[in-house]
């Protein structure tokens, strides 16, 4: 069995938190490698893994 392969898009634009950016809310986007909404990813920062919803993708026209 082959697990998804998750991917994390560059954060913060640069991919460094400055000063500025660390007041004020941040989104981690990128793919879990599933396609179905719903699932459930783990962020760790730090030491301290944190359980996060993924939410599907938004479409446009």
């Amino acid at each position: 069995m082959t697990l998804p392969q998750a991917t994390l898009d560059t954060p913060f634009g640069d991919g460094i938190l400055n000063g500025t950016e660390a007041g004020q809310d941040q989104t981690l986007t990128g793919s879990t490698g599933v396609t179905t909404p719903g699932q459930t990813v783990t962020i760790t920062l730090g030491a301290k893994p944190t359980p996060a919803p993924s939410m599907a993708a938004a479409t446009g026209a």
